[in-house]
């Protein structure tokens, strides 16, 4: 008997399955014809098509979306929409909205009308985030309705455009929805537009010689407290920021509340500027955690003439068109150099750098000395450079110092690797510039200036020492060597020396999936290769973010010898580059060992 009732209770079951089986097929979107459609959407995606129309036309837009909450329960915004975007003055020319909708049921609307459009590009989007990180929380599961959540009514959501003249379909073409990025229009004189999640923000420095009046277009995200993604503009000379998009000056951009945007003119003095744009972690173009702004591909800082004739005052600025004053570049590993100077008159400065250098550590760069009072008044320091081209250890910095008279000592300084010798994959842009060197703001010759003394500079591209022979001693084991934050496609060698036993204390952070490693350590021995420590996911344990994303914390005892340290990433997730989860703590990814002084 009791058998006979768990067969009718499993085939009830299977019914009701069927059911809803045959329930989701006829419930699919009622019509997939026209020129642009979308359907089959699913929750959590910005869908893009994009067309071209030689000339004006009407056009019939119809589609169906979801609000936030039902309209039995209050006004309520739309958690899923469509819209079109004329890509040549950014404008919404239609969009689906609560006041344009028809009411079907529960949460579900939809929406039909004539768009009259001039001749241009458009893109067609389509977004299924919800506009609050919480919105897509309490849906139901394998597409079954439960209650009036706004993910269950995906079956039905659709978009779609239709030419409704008839001399339109041989002037409105199809673009590739792939190529987003146009060439860039003849007035913009920079942009990063569009930008993603950045550990990095983007730069540019542009002199100019005459009043001018820029246009200004930013989009990006103002948080609670601070911005998260936003543009700036800093006058170098005086070292402040004249402009940053911040709520006040900006106003909503569409989806996500906290999307803003920035249109409007910026006029400028004659000086040298910094245009300058950043991104957190989250919520960037192609990383959308709620709906994204009316102009996704505007998610950044774009900067244009408004006056064609004024673009001959401007010009992108790099002091290495002058002479320098002092040049130690080309510096190679162990670099310990020194450039005294004196002046006998006050002297506004450049000071260019190039090196290696993490958010913690580091390991080759520049700082300048007042030899006079005794203080170090400018140290290249990891958040005010800028990436310089290859790896993400390379590191670019510009200083703008105001001098007194007095005597000065400009020095450099480097660790065993990543240098002009050698470099660990890919070399900076310029890589003959690696090292540091000094130049006058206005790019003309100093008289006050005067050399007093130059010790370990290395200037002409012969002047670099011969690498380490094979049977060369290894040099001894800092108290602390730091080699995290390492990016993609790395592979880290750095042999050291004990000369006693040595306990070490190592945290390592990688990944290792059950079959196969990709990012992780080990330190083996000179000459016989043997490994002494390494990374598995047996003396691994979770670091947070992906289930293989692996973290080691443990001590080691060596006997006195030669050894190399080793840490390989492979192409995809690394310090810099975690598309989808991030670990606890990024900027460990790589290794760590400190020294226990027993």
């Amino acid at each position: 008997m009791q058998k006979r009732k768990l067969i009718r209770v499993q085939l009830f079951i299977l019914l009701v399955v069927v059911v809803l089986i045959i329930w989701r097929a006829a419930s699919g979107p009622a019509s997939q014809d026209g020129f642009i459609v979308m359907h089959d959407l699913e929750p959590g995606r910005l869908v893009h098509q994009t067309f071209k129309l030689d000339v004006a036309a009407r056009v019939q837009v119809e589609g169906a979306a979801s609000l936030e909450v039902s309209p039995e329960v209050g006004p309520s915004a739309l958690a899923t929409y469509g819209w079109l975007l004329r890509r040549e003055d950014h404008a919404v020319v239609w969009r689906m909205t609560p006041e344009n909708t028809t009411p079907e049921r529960g949460t579900l609307v939809s929406a039909e009308a004539e768009v009259a459009l001039t001749p241009g590009t458009y893109d067609v989007y389509y977004t299924t985030f919800g506009n609050t990180t919480d919105s897509r929380r309490g849906g139901g599961a394998f597409g079954v309705r439960v209650g009036d959540h706004w993910e269950n009514d995906q079956t039905k959501w659709r978009f779609r455009v239709q030419p409704l003249d008839a001399v339109v379909n041989e002037t409105i073409h199809r673009l590739d929805p792939r190529k987003l990025t146009p060439e860039p229009a003849a007035d913009v004189l920079w942009t990063t537009a569009p930008m993603y999640s950045s550990y990095h923000p983007k730069t540019a420095l542009l002199a100019i010689d005459a009043p001018v009046a820029l246009a200004v277009y930013g989009v990006g995200e103002i948080c609670e407290r601070e911005p998260c993604d936003y543009g700036w503009i800093e006058d170098m000379e005086v070292g402040e920021v004249i402009w940053q998009m911040t709520e006040a000056n900006t106003e909503p951009a569409g989806g996500m509340r906290q999307n803003r945007l920035f249109d409007g003119q910026v006029r400028l003095e004659p000086g040298l500027y910094r245009f300058g744009y950043r991104t957190d972690r989250r919520h960037a173009y192609r990383n959308w955690v709620a709906n994204p702004p009316y102009d996704p591909h505007g998610w950044g800082l774009t900067v244009r003439t408004l006056v064609p004739q004024q673009a001959e005052h401007i010009r992108p600025y790099d002091p290495w068109a002058n002479e320098p004053l002092i040049q130690m570049t080309r510096m190679g590993d162990y670099a310990d150099a020194v450039a005294r100077f004196e002046l006998d008159a006050p002297l506004s400065v450049v000071i260019s750098a190039l090196g290696e250098l993490r958010t913690r550590d580091a390991y080759d760069y520049a700082w300048l000395e007042n030899e006079t009072t005794g203080e170090r008044i400018w140290t290249m320091e990891y958040e005010q450079t800028q990436p310089a081209g290859g790896e993400d250890r390379s590191r670019e910095a510009l200083a703008f110092l105001d001098l007194a008279p007095g005597r000065y000592a400009l020095r450099y300084t480097s660790d065993d690797s990543h240098s002009y010798e050698g470099w660990h994959s890919d070399p900076p842009r310029h890589p003959e510039r690696w090292g540091v060197a000094l130049f006058t703001q206005s790019g003309r010759a100093a008289e006050a200036f005067r050399i007093v003394e130059t010790q370990g500079a290395r200037t002409d591209p012969e002047g670099t020492p011969a690498p380490l022979a094979p049977d060369a001693p290894f040099p001894p084991l800092p108290p602390v060597l730091d080699k995290t934050t390492l990016g993609n496609t790395e592979n880290v060698e750095v042999p050291f020396a004990l000369t006693e036993v040595t306990t070490l204390r190592i945290e390592a952070v990688g990944e290792i999936s059950i079959g196969n490693r990709y990012d992780f350590g080990w330190i083996a021995r000179r000459g016989t290769e043997e490994v002494v420590w390494e990374m598995t996911r047996q003396n691994t344990e979770p670091a947070g973010g992906d289930d293989d994303f692996r973290r080691f914390r443990g001590l080691l005892t060596l006997q006195p010898g030669d050894y190399i340290l080793h840490f390989k990433t492979d192409w995809s997730n690394a310090y810099g580059n975690f598309p989808n989860t991030v670990p606890d703590d990024p900027e460990a990814w790589g290794v760590r060992i400190e020294v226990i002084d027993e």
